[in-house]
């Protein structure tokens, strides 16, 4: 597999992939039914990722598939019949994956008369990745407290954009690191910290920051389907952590807040 657009040593291992066979298993739930859904069409995120679909998709004749590092899997015991690939690439994280920064869906057929299939070099379209000197993707939004604002208002001061949500252990046990950058160059450098949690519970991440007085600005996302945020920054897993300058270009995109420390003491 090739990702196109990929960062410069993409881990291909980071994936949740499947060869599914097109043929029917059990009836779709009514929900999915209601939506459209057809397995003759393929599967998509929304439905795989419900209660109804996933248990649909357990149903159906499935395999999944773990790429090596580099892009290379092998897949034995696969029947004459019809197929889909269904890749979802995360690329490196030291976190929970929340969306895949490359997709595709491959249909192909196995003959009664194939011995083996090479699918060759697989193309993946993936999301644009942020890069640093980029002028960072505006975005309105709205804080847990109901303030709004827009992420260029906040123009003439570095902006450390935390991607995080209590479910992520990973995400919780960095907040305290978070708050040490914070404290440290919030003078200096006029760092200002802005929370985007990817709690699908609202009453969640409220609860959670009652309890532990984390002191920045927190915007309530919602789960990762049900905003775009994330994608505009090529975000796959959390934490992860994006650093923009006063002039509003990013200045570091990555899941390591040590490298976050090291281009706020270059800038």
């Amino acid at each position: 597999m090739l990702v196109e657009n990929r960062p410069q040593d993409f881990d291909y291992h980071f994936s949740i992939s499947y060869l599914v066979a097109k043929r029917p298993g059990i009836d779709p739930p009514a929900p999915i039914a209601a939506a459209g859904f057809d397995w003759r069409k393929g599967w998509t995120d929304a439905w795989r990722d419900s209660p109804e679909g996933s248990t649909y998709l357990k149903t159906l004749h499935t395999w999944f598939v773990k790429p090596t590092p580099d892009g290379r899997f092998r897949i034995s015991g696969v029947e004459p019949g019809e197929y889909e690939l269904a890749v979802n690439l995360y690329g490196t994280t030291e976190g929970c994956l929340v969306h895949p920064l490359a997709t595709l869906v491959i249909p192909l057929t196995v003959k009664s008369n194939d011995t083996s299939l090479d699918l060759g070099s697989l193309s993946i379209p993936s999301l644009t990745l942020p890069k640093v000197g980029d002028v960072a993707p505006d975005f309105e939004f709205t804080t847990l407290d109901g303030s709004g604002g827009r992420l260029s208002g906040l123009r003439g001061r570095y902006v450390l954009l935390d991607f995080w949500a209590t479910w992520c252990g990973a995400c919780v046990a960095k907040l305290g690191e978070v708050e040490r950058l914070r404290r440290q160059f919030s003078a200096e450098k006029k760092l200002e910290v802005v929370g985007l949690n990817l709690d699908a519970d609202r009453s969640r991440v409220e609860s959670f920051l009652q309890s532990t007085k984390i002191p920045w600005v927190h915007v309530p996302l919602g789960d990762w389907a049900t905003t775009s945020i994330p994608r505009q920054f090529a975000i796959s897993g959390i934490p992860a952590y994006v650093l923009i300058d006063p002039s509003g270009r990013i200045a570091a995109a990555v899941n390591s807040l040590e490298k976050i420390e090291e281009a706020l003491r270059k800038q």
